[in-house]
């Protein structure tokens, strides 16, 4: 799985669950982000959209811990937007969410995803 993370005029590609980017460490594998250099660096296969982005970079002022509750991780998928979730639908309106707007840490994508970083983040 590939997720294309556009933050202003940077594009990172992060690559999940093997391909080119694949490392193993002993009996455990590990993922790593695959960038514009093509240089690898190893993390372990994360759970939320927002623990990719974290892994790989990104900083999100979360109040809640990722548990959805402060509203704080709201990102833009362009491309595979992941299903809308009662969290997503309490911080985000209707509009936004059909425009593909969705919480970072509820969002468990499961195939490739173009993904916009809001400013600030």
């Amino acid at each position: 799985m590939k997720i294309t993370v556009i933050n202003g005029n940077e594009k990172k590609e992060i690559l999940i669950g093997g391909g080119d980017s694949e490392v193993k460490s002993g009996r455990k594998r590990l993922f790593g982000l695959l960038d514009a250099k093509k240089d690898v660096r190893p993390i372990q296969k994360p759970k939320s959209l927002l623990e990719i982005l974290r892994r790989n970079g990104a900083h999100f002022k979360v109040e809640c811990g990722g548990m959805g509750t402060c509203g704080k991780c709201k990102v833009k998928f362009l491309e595979g937007a992941t299903p809308v979730t009662i969290q997503d639908m309490t911080h985000i309106s209707q509009e936004e969410l059909d425009e593909g707007y969705r919480l970072a840490c509820k969002s468990f994508p499961s195939e490739d995803v173009v993904v916009e970083l809001l400013r600030g983040q």
